[in-house]
């Protein structure tokens, strides 16, 4: 007896500070207003696209990443119904190698990092989705069959966390 709302944003940013930050958009307001009792986030793969990110020098998105992690973590656990955190890791890229390249060496280490410095759960999809081609529908957006398959990752991390049965 779940309800499942998803307030994602395509297109937005971890970081705060840059204008397609997640932070600035209506639908992070109306997930606090939500009051969940389980928070899901994912968000990092714009952040590793230097387009989303060009209002931050290089050097300084790592901190600006970590911080804005925190921020967003904290204001969930900060909510009434004080909820359990899971951050996820990004689903690998196919495509854009500058892109991949800063994902798999920087910002997907940095969500596992987010994860462990702010106490939160972690599902690590990210090796479970690499070199599945048929996951995408370009090397870097799933599919309709690959967001089935995300689906199935984020309830086994749910599942394996509260030790349900399957």
């Amino acid at each position: 007896n779940f309800e499942i709302a998803n307030y994602g944003v395509g297109g937005a940013t971890m970081i705060s500070t840059v204008s397609l930050a997640y932070t600035k958009t209506e639908q992070y307001s109306q997930s606090l207003s939500y009051n969940p009792d389980i928070v899901i986030i994912m968000l990092g793969t714009n952040d590793a696209a230097p387009a989303f990110v060009q209002d931050i020098p290089t050097s300084q998105q790592p901190t600006a990443f970590l911080q804005s992690a925190t921020q967003i973590i904290q204001s969930y656990r900060n909510l009434s119904s004080k909820p359990d955190i899971f951050v996820m890791t990004s689903v690998q890229v196919l495509t854009q190698n500058s892109r991949k390249r800063l994902l798999e060496t920087v910002f997907m280490p940095l969500q596992k990092q987010a994860a462990k410095d702010n106490s939160c759960n972690l599902i690590d999809i990210f090796a479970q989705t690499g070199n599945i081609e048929t996951l995408y529908s370009d090397g870097l957006h799933l599919t309709d069959d690959g967001y089935r398959y995300l689906a199935g990752l984020v309830l086994n991390g749910i599942v394996d966390h509260y030790g349900f049965t399957k």
